[in-house]
């Protein structure tokens, strides 16, 4: 399917223009890229912490057992302080989880900023997106950056199901 595109867009005979680059939504494109990975990287120091815990000191697992999450991060970023006179490596898990806690927190901070940039830039540009039901900044974004900034690409709601690679496709096998 790409090598037909392409083959279209190569021989002329594509109809839409290309994605233009260079408006509002090229901006959304960027915040919702770092806010992306911000999000996933965040996951990942919450799996690492996990894991840490799953090797650690019993007494260390069961102080942490009944936190809620918000408190868990809290707490783990108060693990390194103090004990001196702890076991090695004890306290070379405390430490761990602590850097990593701290990363949790400072990532999620930079996701809770690219949201509030988002928001206010779609807000800006785009209001009635906003206004749909179900359709929050993040799926805006989404939407905005598949469509990119000049709209006179989609000409209706079959050549954005197209786009998005959600249009029925007719085939036929043999005589039917």
């Amino acid at each position: 399917m790409q090598s037909l595109l392409r083959g279209l867009y190569l021989s002329g005979r594509a109809r839409a223009p290309a994605k233009s680059g260079d408006g509002p939504v090229e901006m959304v494109r960027t915040y919702l890229m770092a806010k992306d990975s911000a999000v996933k990287a965040k996951r990942k120091a919450v799996n690492q912490i996990k894991a840490i815990l799953v090797m650690a000191d019993p007494a260390l697992r069961e102080a942490l057992r009944s936190l809620s999450r918000r408190r868990l991060t809290l707490s783990w970023m108060q693990l390194s302080k103090g004990g001196e006179g702890v076991d090695p490596i004890v306290r070379a898990t405390r430490f761990t989880v602590r850097v990593l806690a701290e990363r949790i927190e400072q990532l999620y901070e930079q996701a809770r900023v690219l949201e509030q940039r988002l928001s206010e830039l779609i807000g800006k540009h785009h209001p009635r997106l906003l206004d749909a039901v179900g359709v929050g900044s993040h799926s805006a974004a989404v939407l905005l950056t598949a469509l990119g900034d000049n709209s006179e690409r989609m000409r209706g709601e079959a050549s954005f199901a197209a786009l998005c690679g959600a249009s029925p496709v007719e085939y036929s096998s043999g005589s039917r």
